[in-house]
């Protein structure tokens, strides 16, 4: 990935499954061509080492259980979600609908506090997420 390393672990370890869902051979093309990742970029991207991405996303996550047990039951801003629940939501939705198994080992079994902050999450808005899961459960 082109991001910062914090950052560039979930498109480098959820890219194998990203790649399957580009549509269109034209954009298929450049999503895996020298021009979006660089020279070998594509081949570089598949050859990492998916046991250390895992580890290194794990760490990422070390940090949110930490704010969460702090302040058990709220969210990341408070006694209501605000924007950096939804910024952080956001990656674990990326996460979740490219791999729902590999998600859940990351995020969801970190403990519970992190695992109760995405249920409610995840119900929120009339499970407005939740929905959204479910229906590609269906597909994975």
């Amino acid at each position: 990935g082109a991001s910062q390393p914090e950052w560039a672990v979930w498109f480098d370890l959820f890219f194998p499954q990203l790649d399957k869902l580009i549509a269109g051979d034209e954009h298929r093309a450049y999503f895996i061509s020298d021009a979006r990742h660089g020279p070998q970029g594509y081949q570089k991207l598949l050859a990492l080492d998916r046991q250390e991405l895992i580890r290194r996303a794990k760490m990422n996550v070390q940090p949110l259980v930490q704010v969460l047990r702090e302040h058990p039951n709220e969210y990341f801003q408070g006694t209501h979600p605000g924007q950096v629940d939804y910024v952080i939501f956001g990656r674990y939705a990326y996460c979740r609908m490219l791999d729902a198994k590999l998600t859940k080992e990351i995020w969801n079994d970190q403990g519970e506090e992190l695992n109760n902050w995405i249920q409610r999450l995840s119900q929120a808005h009339d499970r407005h997420a939740q929905q959204i899961f479910d229906s590609c459960a269906l597909i994975d």
